[in-house]
């Protein structure tokens, strides 16, 4: 597929957010976008591809979560066979060897070729286990902060029950963020405030100090908060405008829950 279009164009186009890293809590989850700072979601992919193209590219995403009826590799050879591009939104966080660390984020990645029970990708140029693909294809919409990140953020007059009340998004209090993010906090509550509200009264030195000493005593701690995440996981087929095959795609129905 060539649009004639230089790859900084089409970079630029997708106008990924830029992470900032907020120095302090509950900041450093907000907005209710937080993860959109740190990637670009598939519905951005697909309009950073038309607006490169100049309209000569066409995608659509299909939700693989819930589980669907899917055979993952036939289902990619088809599509890949009638000329279209697929581009998976993977949670990364999913399916991670043993002994290696969780990473830090969702990705995409270019597909460029199957074979049974194995993905070609790129970005990076990689070979993956069907099993494995379908795994991190097929996850909740949730990103993991890792417990360090919510640690150094700490502050003297940083509030807990700040998390769900700023957040539009009701996943927050089912996923219940104060909650997980309290536990990682030094129980120091003041008897003036209510019970809910959590404030740490020391330095960031101090609370890695005492982490330090809670875990020697208590052994490791949850090393993660869950949050909501704006990624959906699946797979985007890209084609061009007009083609059949991209006529296809956008007449595709959803794929059957399984």
């Amino acid at each position: 597929m060539v649009w004639n279009r230089p790859f900084s164009t089409i970079f630029l186009r997708v106008r990924s957010p830029l992470l900032v890293v907020q120095r302090i809590l509950p900041h450093f989850f907000l907005p209710t976008d937080f993860p959109l700072r740190c990637g670009a979601t598939h519905a951005q992919l697909i309009r950073g591809a038309q607006e490169a193209s100049g309209g000569k590219a066409v995608g659509r995403f299909f939700h693989l979560y819930p589980r669907r009826r899917l055979r993952l590799v036939p289902w990619l050879a088809r599509w890949i066979r009638k000329g279209a591009v697929p581009v998976a939104t993977m949670n990364m966080q999913v399916a991670v060897p043993d002994g290696e660390e969780v990473p830090d984020a969702w990705h995409h990645q270019l597909i460029f070729g199957v074979a049974p029970r194995a993905v070609f990708m790129t970005n990076p140029l990689d070979v993956v286990g069907e099993v494995e693909v379908h795994q991190r294809l097929c996850s909740q919409s949730v990103l993991l902060v890792r417990r360090e990140d919510v640690l150094q953020r700490l502050t003297t007059d940083g509030s807990l029950s700040d998390l769900s009340q700023i957040q539009s998004d009701p996943r927050w209090r089912l996923l219940d963020v104060e909650g997980e993010a309290a536990i990682f906090l030094p129980q120091l509550t003041p008897t003036s405030d209510p019970p809910c509200l959590i404030q740490v009264f020391c330095y960031p030195g101090q609370v890695r100090q005492m982490r330090l000493e809670e875990e020697l005593e208590d052994g490791p701690r949850t090393a993660h908060v869950s949050i909501p995440a704006a990624y959906s996981s699946g797979v985007t087929l890209f084609a061009l405008t007009g083609s059949d095959v991209a006529q296809q795609l956008l007449k595709a129905p959803e794929l059957p829950l399984l």
